[in-house]
């Protein structure tokens, strides 16, 4: 799978573009090339309300990865978040 990574506003439903501004158009927004690379710029850039959004062919079978509030903070070293255990 060759999927478009995208990083879109919950909110708005628009696309980041670039650092100009944000699109309704994926074919004007900007493509990343990992998942991480998105998420680390929606934490530094202090977006809120973002989701990543992975893209094969069909919109309609888009993957949509809402990134929580603590995933945009940098974690302290000794504080870092972990997996719950199973139960």
């Amino acid at each position: 799978m060759n999927a478009k990574v995208f990083l879109r506003n919950r909110e708005t439903g628009k696309y980041y573009a670039g650092p100009n501004g944000w699109s309704g158009n994926t074919s004007v927004a900007h493509e990343f090339e990992t998942v991480e690379i998105a998420i680390e710029l929606a934490r530094t850039q202090r977006l809120e309300v973002m989701e990543v959004v992975l893209r094969d062919h069909d919109p309609a079978c888009d993957l949509i990865l809402s990134l929580k509030p603590w995933a945009l903070t940098p974690a302290e070293p000794d504080r870092q978040r972990r997996p719950e255990p199973w139960p």
